[in-house]
């Protein structure tokens, strides 16, 4: 990892280091309980750009087999944004192989290392057991974070850090811990089988987007409660 790293993710920043809301944005009113979230509510917390169907149904259905929400919730939620609301907390969201999630296509021709950072980047989906839409959603997600991160100078990814820390700080509220060391533990133990990914998350910048972990943490929560089913 790089010298300066380690403090500039959330993802690697011990819960209890991690920084409040940036001084120069205002303090959102407080988030209450999850089960009274709007749709609207739940998607400004995670992205200023907003879910997409797959992330909102996958993390809808996560909150209603957590029992944070209720099936009556969760299919209002859903439904509100056109989603199908069919018994989500049932739906199991089977793993996909790494040739089946879509990545969005290259401006240009790939070379031998995209095509490398690209069968890199399915293993790790595939590894840690994302569902095709979902994991194509994250790839896509994690273009845009990686391309504005390469822009931002350090004054603006400390600004950013901090934002995206606060949101799910006020998602989360007393869960934040909890919920980090979930995303935290599932990327250890990948990168164990498949070295890399933990470097490549603190060096691009997606170790601070709330979009990314908030994914990485939904199934990795997920993995946890079908392994205490068996």
């Amino acid at each position: 990892m790089t010298e300066n790293a380690s403090p500039s993710q959330i993802l690697m920043t011990p819960p209890e280091a991690a920084p409040a809301a940036a001084t120069a944005a205002p303090a959102p009113d407080p988030v209450p309980d999850l089960a009274a979230v709007s749709e609207a509510d739940f998607k400004s917390q995670m992205s200023d750009g907003g879910l997409n169907p797959d992330q909102l149904k996958f993390l809808v259905t996560n909150e209603a087999q957590a029992g944070r929400l209720t099936q009556t919730q969760a299919d209002e939620m859903l439904k509100a944004d056109g989603v199908d609301s069919a018994a989500p907390a049932e739906l199991g969201f089977e793993p996909a192989r790494p040739e089946h999630y879509i990545f969005p296509k290259p401006a240009g021709e790939m070379t031998p290392k995209d095509r490398q950072a690209d069968m890199q980047l399915r293993n790790w989906l595939a590894g840690a057991k994302f569902p095709r839409d979902v994991g194509s959603s994250l790839a896509a997600e994690a273009r845009k974070v990686i391309d504005a991160h390469s822009k931002m100078d350090d004054n603006q990814k400390e600004f950013y850090k901090r934002d995206q820390a606060f949101k799910l700080q006020s998602l989360w509220k007393d869960k934040f811990s909890e919920r980090m060391n979930l995303a935290r533990q599932l990327l250890t133990e990948l990168d164990a089988k498949q070295p890399g990914i933990l470097d490549f998350i603190d060096q691009s910048g997606l170790g601070n987007s709330a979009m990314i972990i908030n994914l990485v943490s939904a199934q990795a929560e997920r993995l946890s409660m079908r392994k205490r089913k068996e």
